[in-house]
């Protein structure tokens, strides 16, 4: 063969037939870590619209009317004790009789707003002023124990992350959700299988910075934030307006059970009884019917912290009610999934099995803390000289039925929404 020229291209060696594009795995990147607390311009505007209104309260209270208190000095100073964020372990919820359509002026409030948001101002306004979007059954069909609104009122009491794994995994899966990191997690947990972190596990459930009570609605998620971490959350247990003579209370809903029994780790529960609002705000009263009434005594007692030992039962029984659903979603899992690996993740105030839902065991359990509940408001009530409540108040059958039903026995105003 002769030698190539200076002028000739190189010889090269011939390239074999590509093999077809290998398809690349995507690429699935952790969560971003939300931001701790809301914008300034968020904080700003919600400082000004909770102390415009609570203002406005305090100044018509104060003013036009006697104001008695008792309590407040304890109350407080377990206010001040919470005022570091990141210092907080637990959360708090103060519960009170609904007397009228509005409580206002309570100081660091986070209430919760029964009824449903019919604008984008008035949506706004009580967002900003710390209120969760609340559907009422009667009123919608968006309502009830299972809202979303409950997730995060669940969530505000604890901390994040609010997902944990339960596992039907190999064990090279297991070995890698165990090395996952863990810098979120406040404290070291008992399970083993609890130490998987949302923020650095991209298989974990993801937090949103909004969530929807219908799926058409948007409101901003406040759990979204961890300077959220263990908040306040204030509640009216009766779920609608009840103005009776005798300061006598219907049944209690079993939403603040919920509360209670899911939270991480039990939140405080001080109870808290107030007069007078009745007759501010008398649901008889005639017109001007939208202005309150002045020239009336109010009197707010604020309960001491109940001891954590009354809900560990209950909550202990929750856990054990929530271990058995756990095993039995498992065994539907393997029959349905023959030997296939799957990571279960647990979300902290979402409940989805039926059986924890509308279970007897879970319904009995929920309606003896929602008892255990109002029993720590009817001793103050008892402390303030009313006399003893008829025992079918605490019954939830008592308040149904309309005039062919009980409630005119206990002096029910059926016009109380």
């Amino acid at each position: 063969m002769s030698r190539q020229g200076s002028n000739d291209q190189p010889t090269t060696a011939p390239v074999p037939p590509s093999s077809p594009p290998q398809p690349q795995k995507p690429t699935v990147q952790p969560p971003e870590i939300p931001p701790y607390a809301p914008s300034f311009l968020w904080r700003l505007c919600s400082t000004v619209t909770v102390g415009a209104a609570g203002g406005a309260s305090r100044i018509f209270l104060k003013a036009l009317n006697k104001v008695e208190v008792n309590g407040l000095d304890r109350f407080l100073r377990l206010l001040d004790e919470r005022k570091d964020t990141e210092g907080r372990e637990k959360g708090l919820i103060t519960g009170v009789s609904m007397k009228m359509e509005t409580t206002l002026g309570m100081k660091r409030l986070t209430p919760a707003k029964v009824s449903n948001h019919l604008s984008v101002f008035t949506s706004t306004f009580f967002t900003l002023g710390q209120c969760l979007p609340t559907h009422r059954i009667q009123h919608s069909p968006y309502g009830g124990l299972w809202q979303p609104t409950m997730t995060e009122a669940v969530r505000l009491l604890s901390s994040q992350p609010f997902a944990r794994p339960d596992t039907l995994v190999s064990s090279p899966m297991r070995s890698s959700i165990l090395a996952s990191p863990r810098s979120a997690m406040s404290t070291p947990p008992a399970d083993p299988l609890d130490l998987a972190d949302p923020f650095s596990n991209p298989a974990a459930p993801a937090l949103h910075p909004t969530y929807s009570t219908t799926g058409a609605d948007s409101f901003p998620a406040p759990t979204y934030h961890p300077s959220r971490r263990h908040a306040w959350i204030h509640i009216f247990p009766e779920g609608r307006i009840h103005q009776h003579p005798t300061q006598t209370m219907r049944y209690f809903r079993w939403g603040v059970s919920r509360l209670i029994l899911e939270a991480e780790p039990c939140p405080d529960v001080v109870p808290v009884w107030i007069e007078g609002f009745q007759d501010v705000m008398s649901e008889k009263r005639d017109w001007p019917r939208p202005l309150p009434r002045p020239g009336k005594l109010v009197r707010v007692d604020f309960g001491e912290v109940v001891a954590e030992a009354v809900w560990d039962g209950y909550r202990r029984k929750w856990r054990e009610l929530v271990e058995e659903s756990k095993r039995r979603r498992r065994k539907e899992r393997q029959r349905d999934r023959e030997g296939n690996t799957q990571v279960i993740w647990h979300e902290l105030g979402v409940v989805e099995d039926d059986w924890l839902k509308y279970g007897r065991e879970a319904v009995e359990l929920r309606t003896e803390v929602a008892d255990r509940v109002r029993q720590e408001l009817v001793k103050m009530r008892s402390a303030r000289g009313w006399p003893e409540e008829d025992a079918r108040a605490r019954l939830a059958s008592t308040w149904r039925g309309g005039k062919n039903g009980l409630l005119q026995d206990v002096g029910e105003d059926e016009t109380n929404g």
